[in-house]
């Protein structure tokens, strides 16, 4: 639903092409200005730019809502902000084929209570697979940096690092009034498919405050493979320790330990 549409449009007749030029569709307070070709001949091609001057993400999934709902049950459309940037059409009509993928910037997107001060990616939808690149995510003081591509093999591809992050850039401690301040250290990676999937997640949380109190370094250590997740988490140096091997497959053995002191 592209909302009110404005602009020309030429058909050639003898080359069977599709000809916009300054197509501009406005959708809620999303503006996108088109311009560019459809070749309905032989060729069967697609070349289009798109502008996105002005936008927001819950008027994309407007727009989208069609794509969003057949191929991507996932997308979560709680998600708030504006979204600015330009928009690349190309290839052919048949999915595997076709790829419509934009470098985009964000600013203060909003999901359940946590808020991204600004964003930056190359993401979309590449010849039957999801894409996002050079993610780059501004908390307050801490980044996050990396990747992700869910293929049309069902095959998830990720990795992601923080930089200069704390528990300053968690949202919901000060929404819970959690007067805890230390920095954190957060990389992960992983591919395989979703009921296979191998990764790596390391979190370390280092020496820190509640409130007066000082507290020592916690870390969390997470490793899923052969259909399994392995969890081994330190609390507060040798405060604490929890641990769980779990197996996700029906009848499949499972473990969970906790101790303090």
């Amino acid at each position: 639903n592209l909302g009110k549409v404005k602009g020309k449009i030429i058909w050639d007749d003898a080359k069977n092409i599709l000809w916009f030029e300054n197509l501009e569709a406005t959708q809620g307070r999303t503006r996108l200005m088109a311009r560019g070709q459809v070749d309905l001949g032989d060729v069967e091609d697609l070349n289009i730019d798109v502008d996105v001057t002005q936008g927001t993400v819950p008027d994309f999934h407007t727009i989208f809502e069609w794509f969003i709902t057949q191929n991507i049950p996932w997308y979560p459309k709680e998600i708030s902000g504006s979204l600015f940037g330009k928009i690349f059409v190309r290839g052919k009509p048949e999915l595997n084929q076709f790829s419509a993928e934009g470098d985009m910037q964000a600013r203060d997107l909003e999901y359940f209570r946590e808020i991204i001060r600004y964003a930056k990616f190359r993401a979309g939808y590449r010849k039957g697979a999801f894409v996002a690149e050079n993610v780059e995510i501004q908390k307050k003081s801490g980044w996050f940096r990396g990747g992700i591509v869910f293929g049309a093999d069902d095959t998830l591809q990720f990795h992601a690092v923080s930089e200069k992050f704390s528990t300053l850039d968690v949202d919901q401690f000060a929404f819970f009034d959690i007067p805890y301040r230390a920095p954190i250290f957060f990389e992960t990676q992983g591919e395989g498919k979703l009921g296979a999937l191998k990764s790596v997640t390391k979190i370390k949380i280092g020496s820190g405050k509640i409130k007066n109190l000082d507290v020592k370094p916690s870390e969390i250590n997470i490793v899923t493979q052969n259909k399994r997740v392995e969890a081994d988490a330190k609390i507060f140096g040798s405060q604490g320790h929890f641990g769980i091997n779990y197996g996700w497959e029906r009848l499949s053995n499972s473990s969970f330990e906790f101790s303090l002191g």
